[in-house]
């Protein structure tokens, strides 16, 4: 009867030794998971290339700036003003510009066939996008563009006030 007593606690003891084992291989089965987690997600996620979209950013808004800036053969108003002027004046512009029958076509050509193909290949930018509405959504001319920009982040336009509502100007340059 000792004999059985003795057999009893000793399976009990080894029932309770696998038991721990148990616990022990789920946990490293969970850790192990967990690991893979951490490798999947996190050292294996594609890097955000923080300078790549910063150098963007700031080339769009320093050539907007100059763009805007810039003096025109348009009786030597600059972009703004004659962007302006378009906004204003709908459909054509009050200025009468030489080659154009507006001020609003003067800009759309000389933005769309010289200035923006001039200065963005110059760069090497290949998509890029040229927006300019008014704040109620109508647009002074179509997109000048070029390329595929795809999904991108809305970029801080510059924005003029006019008789109309205020002015909105975007320049997204695109990967």
């Amino acid at each position: 009867m000792e004999k059985t007593r003795i057999n009893a606690k000793a399976r009990k003891a080894g029932r309770k030794g696998q038991m721990e084992i148990m616990g022990l291989a789920i946990i490293v089965i969970l850790m192990i998971l967990g690991m893979l987690f951490v490798i999947r997600f996190v050292i294996l996620a594609p890097e955000k290339d923080t300078q790549d979209e910063f150098t963007r950013t700031q080339l769009a808004s320093n050539t907007l700036h100059a763009i805007v800036s810039t003096t025109t053969d348009c009786h030597k108003m600059t972009f703004q003003q004659l962007m302006t002027d378009c906004a204003e004046h709908k459909d054509f512009g009050e200025t009468d510009c030489p080659g154009a029958s507006g001020s609003c076509n003067y800009v759309y050509n000389e933005l769309r066939l010289d200035i923006l193909p001039a200065v963005l290949d110059s760069y090497g930018i290949v998509n890029y996008n040229l927006t300019a509405y008014l704040e109620d959504g109508e647009m002074l001319f179509p997109s000048i563009g070029k390329g595929d920009c795809g999904t991108v982040r809305k970029l801080q336009p510059q924005y003029y006030p006019t008789d109309r509502g205020t002015l909105f100007i975007d320049l997204m340059i695109c990967q």
